[in-house]
């Protein structure tokens, strides 16, 4: 966890984070991402605004909606061809903890 974080890339998080924030709180993450800083209090500070901003929440909400989509076009493919390789990197993919 922190990898994103830690390169400034612009994730999903980020972005619903930026149209939530407080002024005060799109500089400080403004000011993070700014910055080339590789250390833990960068990742446990900028995860700190995720959560205080529930974009954590956000995105998962908008993970399980395109998994359930997924899996919808799964089960019609099924009919009529083996799709359980499919079926684990969806399910690894939901499980991901980063």
């Amino acid at each position: 966890i922190g990898g994103d974080i830690l390169e400034n890339k612009k994730t999903l998080l980020w972005i619903e984070a930026i149209k939530r924030a407080t002024p005060e709180q799109k500089a400080a993450l403004q000011q993070w991402y700014a910055t080339d800083i590789e250390s833990q209090t960068k990742i446990d500070s900028v995860t700190s605004l995720f959560r205080t901003l529930q974009v954590d929440v956000y995105a998962r909400e908008k993970m399980n909606l395109y998994f359930n989509k997924a899996e919808d076009y799964r089960l019609v493919l099924s009919q009529s061809v083996d799709t359980s390789a499919l079926e684990q990197l969806a399910s690894d993919l939901q499980n991901r903890q980063s």
